[in-house]
Parts: C-alpha cells; sequence; structure tokens
C-alpha cells in the first residue's frame, strides 16, 4: 500500500517537466539516471513511453508512489496493491488547488484504467485496475482517496 498525504499543494511536476530536467541533468553528467528513471516509471506502469503525449502530462508524484507500489507487490508476490490519496482540508487550504488535485487524480486514474475509472471520489477506492505493462501482469490495482477535514 502507498499513501500519498496531501493539503493542496501538487502531485509534483508534470512528467514531461521533470524529463526534461532530467534530460538536462543527463547533458551535463552522462551517468545520471533520471531519464532512465522516467522511463522505467512509464513501462512499468502503462508499458509506454515518455513521448506520449498522455502520459507526459499526468503529475510525476502519483506516477512515482503507483509505479513503486506495484513493483513491490510484483517483487513480493502480492497480487492486490492499493495506492490511497489522503486529502487533509483546513481552513487555509484553497478550494481551486483541491479542484487541480482531483482533476490531477482522475486523470491519472482514467489513463491507468483505460477510462474504465473515470474517477476517484472522496471516501472512495476503485479497482480493481489491471494495468497493462508486462511488468504489472497479475498485480490489481486499487486507487482510493481519503479525506479529513481538520478545524
Amino acid at each position: 500500500m502507498a499513501v500519498e498525504a496531501k493539503a493542496d499543494e501538487p502531485f509534483d511536476r508534470p512528467v514531461s517537466a521533470v524529463l526534461a530536467s532530467a534530460v538536462k541533468r543527463r547533458a551535463a553528467n552522462e551517468r545520471s539516471g533520471g531519464v532512465a528513471r522516467v522511463e522505467w516509471l512509464l513501462a512499468t506502469l502503462f508499458g509506454g513511453s515518455p513521448a506520449e503525449a498522455a502520459l507526459a502530462a499526468l503529475r510525476y508524484q502519483l506516477l512515482t508512489a503507483t509505479a513503486g507500489a506495484v513493483a513491490e507487490a510484483a517483487r513480493a508476490g502480492v497480487g492486490r496493491v492499493v495506492v490511497l490519496v489522503h486529502e487533509l482540508r483546513t481552513p487555509k487550504t484553497i478550494g481551486a488547488r483541491l479542484a487541480r488535485n482531483q482533476a490531477d487524480l482522475d486523470a491519472f486514474v482514467r489513463r491507468l484504467s483505460n477510462g474504465a475509472v473515470p474517477s476517484v471520489g472522496a471516501r472512495e477506492v476503485r479497482g480493481p485496475i489491471r494495468l497493462p505493462a508486462p511488468s504489472a501482469s497479475g498485480v490489481e490495482l486499487f486507487v482510493g482517496k481519503a479525506r479529513r477535514d481538520v478545524v
């Protein structure tokens, strides 16, 4: 199980921005492994490459949490894994940022499920999502969202 706890900060940058930074680092240091890491993450979940526009727009933190959980489940021989986003709302969180995070989570889940799961709302767990990548075969993914209103 992987848990991503969030107030209203983003799920990091889009994969395309992370990849662009990794390419610059590799130009300065050919031993830099950032590009290979992005490629591995995308291949682990999607069997795809960073050149696919739908993958490039996804948020990197959702990708790393999910790929890590799936890879660990596959390594351990576990057939099911849960990725949970724990949203914390306070009087200081900003509604537009919460909405952006929801849209990013929904886009990620839609792409993971090839459209079968359009969204994951608060207090929901959706799945199983069977991932297309060969490295994830045999692992059923569930994605959930918990929300805590902190006064």
